[in-house]
């Protein structure tokens, strides 16, 4: 239901119901008594034409003010103030606020991203690639201030997490132009890692051949 809503003055409280036509004014008569004496005996009118709250100003002396620009006629919108003499008048309308502000469909939003994990010594900053046995993440390694390619592989994913490591420690001994270098390899927190050289190519795990799902 739309209202009204006193900000200063002797009269600040509680929001004031609206009717189908409301009157404002000094008098004791009027719908809602402005207790100003700058504000006219029957002031100003609130009515409703079309299912919106409209206001008038009934020739007062020193007018009605809306949003800072006296008005004879106006509609008015959730969130409008009225200036009567010294006394300001908010309108509520929560209809119009509602409609201004929908819901937000959960469907709608944007898968978030995965958090990215944590490695002593390695300040992972970017996922690169990954599926559904390995990800590689781009990282600083903080000792050598270089960056490095990161490639975690979850346990789980894999048959015989020690012969992974072990297959990757051999792979570290390889040396060619193709290959990545490989820089270190490890367990930590149900996870086998190894951080290799940042470059394109195929993930090193592949190539040893030693990594692949359980049936």
């Amino acid at each position: 239901m739309p209202s009204l809503r006193i900000r200063n003055g002797d009269k600040v409280g509680d929001p004031i119901e609206l009717g189908e036509r409301v009157t404002l004014g000094r008098s004791h008569e009027c719908d809602v008594q402005i207790k100003d004496i700058e504000s006219s005996r029957v002031h100003a009118e609130l009515f409703v034409r079309d299912g919106e709250y409209y206001i008038r100003d009934l020739k007062s002396s020193n007018g009605t003010i809306v949003n800072g620009t006296e008005i004879d006629e106006c509609a008015l919108e959730h969130g409008d103030r009225i200036e009567i003499g010294s006394i300001i008048v908010e309108f509520i309308d929560e209809r119009s606020a509602e409609a201004e502000a929908p819901g937000v469909d959960v469907a709608d939003e944007p898968a978030k991203p995965a958090p990215l994990p944590e490695l002593p010594g390695y300040e992972i900053t970017e996922r690169i690639t990954g599926d559904s046995l390995t990800e590689t993440y781009r990282a600083t390694d903080e000792a050598m201030d270089r960056a490095v390619a990161v490639e975690v592989i979850d346990e789980a994913s894999c048959s015989d997490a020690e012969a992974v490591l072990a297959s990757i420690k051999a792979a570290a001994r390889l040396e060619h132009p193709a290959v990545a270098r490989i820089y270190a390899a490890g367990r930590h927190k149900e996870t086998v890692y190894f951080v290799r050289e940042l470059a394109a190519g195929e993930s090193m795990w592949r190539l040893c051949g030693k990594l692949a799902p359980d049936d």
